[in-house]
């Protein structure tokens, strides 16, 4: 498999430090909502389903980010066919043999 712009592949990167800030945000808006209510005010507030909903979601936008970047570095495999014709003679028809 070729790569028109194989730098492109390099920004992949970005999808584990994204993961990383997924992550630590999901943990600081626990640690807020901890110190925000007790845990059965907690339960009244926010719904439990909301936090799967969440990693759902940031499950998604990686898995955006991975194959956007995938697509952008332009994957080329195959064949690259050809039909066999070549370009006229630039100089024009050339007379071979002899009278």
């Amino acid at each position: 498999m070729r790569f028109v712009r194989i730098e492109m592949l390099f920004l992949i990167w970005a999808v584990p430090v994204l993961f990383f800030v997924f992550f630590g945000g999901m943990r600081k808006r626990s640690k807020i909502l901890d110190r925000f209510a007790s845990l059965r005010g907690l339960e009244a507030i926010v719904p439990e389903a909301g936090n799967k909903r969440r990693w759902v979601k940031a499950g998604l936008v990686l898995c955006t980010l991975f194959f956007a970047l995938l697509a952008l570095s332009g994957p080329q495999y195959g064949y690259r066919w050809e039909d066999g014709r070549y370009p006229a003679d630039p100089v024009g028809p050339r007379q071979t043999g002899g009278f």
